[in-house]
């Protein structure tokens, strides 16, 4: 391959930003703005170079974004004006930007040279509230707030929990995060934590389905009728005489939670119906109802596939072969075939 032109530009610290290069006699250094084109742009073509800096000797890369010298903080190749420069660093961990006298927001609006400053956050202090596995979540706090997204939330700092990490509360209120926006709802009594996604009070069940989920609520007659039932993702619980799915009453009138059982989600049933998902699975015989795979079931009469009648094919003769394949699949009944990497080879055959 022939380069017909080649960037003569020495990046700076190329693995934190592929962006902020010294000048060809080292004497400025530049942001390349064509920031789409990517990192191979430095090797194929010229960039389109923004002039940053003067002071090269004292010019730190900060962040893919961020870099600054001994009088100055840039923002690609901006001068930020309302900073400190000596005591300015970008938390990576936090991706936000402080000095000694604020905490800042990740970036300036478009074409601005000021940051917007987080209200009330402490620069020592502020940090991110760890909820393991959850990274959806944008809750911080410093010592006297909480915050969601930067902006700070008007929660009790000595009693607010994350116990249910999607409804965290406080000792008046749940906040629940809807399109990255915080709404408080007030609640009566004590709180009981169910799982992460499911509180109740006195009166009312909240659900939340994950980040930036509408809360349901769920009113209720007696806390001792609820039960949980396994199923992955699905949220599938019982409240008094409902079946919930993802905080929506499953086919009222129609489940009866007494012997409603969740067999292998999405194959559910009860004593008088066989469900598939969210939908009923016509005619299906709850008593002889076998799940073969989370594919496949049968019952006495009929083969089912994801739900639906599997015509062409009797309970009897639909059977697993010994590789765990059914009789729709391909080579059913016949060995897999060997690959060659785990088969040994003799030159003489």
């Amino acid at each position: 391959m022939t380069l017909l032109s080649c960037s003569k530009e020495e990046p700076v610290q190329f693995y934190t930003s592929p962006f902020y290069y010294y000048s060809e006699d080292n004497s400025k250094i530049l942001y390349n703005a064509k920031e789409n084109d990517g990192p191979l742009t430095f090797f194929f073509r010229r960039g389109d170079y923004k002039e940053v800096t003067t002071d090269v000797d004292n010019f730190t890369v900060l962040s893919r974004y961020y870099g600054k010298d001994a009088t100055h903080v840039y923002y690609k190749y901006t001068a930020i004006e309302n900073v400190d420069a000596e005591s300015f660093t970008w938390d990576g961990y936090l991706s936000v930007s402080k000095d000694k006298n604020h905490v800042y927001f990740p970036e300036p609006e478009t074409n601005a040279n000021r940051l917007k400053v987080v209200k009330d956050a402490d620069p020592e202090t502020y940090e991110k509230v760890e909820i393991l596995h959850h990274d959806c979540l944008k809750w911080y706090q410093d010592k006297d707030h909480y915050f969601y997204n930067h902006i700070k939330v008007d929660a009790d700092k000595e009693t607010m929990s994350f116990e249910a990490p999607y409804l965290p509360f406080d000792k008046q209120y749940i906040f629940s995060v809807e399109n990255g926006i915080v709404r408080k709802i007030k609640y009566t009594g004590q709180i009981t934590v169910l799982d992460n996604h499911l509180i109740r009070d006195s009166l009312v069940y909240y659900f939340n389905a994950g980040c930036d989920s509408l809360t349901r609520k769920i009113p209720y007659e007696d806390p001792d009728r609820y039960k949980s039932y396994y199923s992955f993702d699905e949220r599938i619980f019982r409240i008094d005489n409902s079946i919930y799915i993802r905080g929506l009453v499953f086919l009222a009138h129609i489940v009866d939670a007494n012997t409603f059982e969740v067999l292998d989600y999405p194959y559910c049933k009860d004593n008088n119906h066989v469900y598939y998902g969210e939908k009923l699975i016509t005619d299906a015989d709850p008593e002889t109802f076998e799940v073969l795979s989370p594919k496949y079931a049968k019952d006495k009469n009929h083969v089912y596939d994801e739900g639906e009648l599997l015509p062409d094919y009797t309970p009897d003769e639909f059977e697993e072969d010994s590789w765990g394949r059914f009789p729709t699949e391909k080579d059913y009944g016949k060995a897999p075939p060997r690959s060659r990497s785990s088969s040994s080879w003799d030159d003489d055959d």
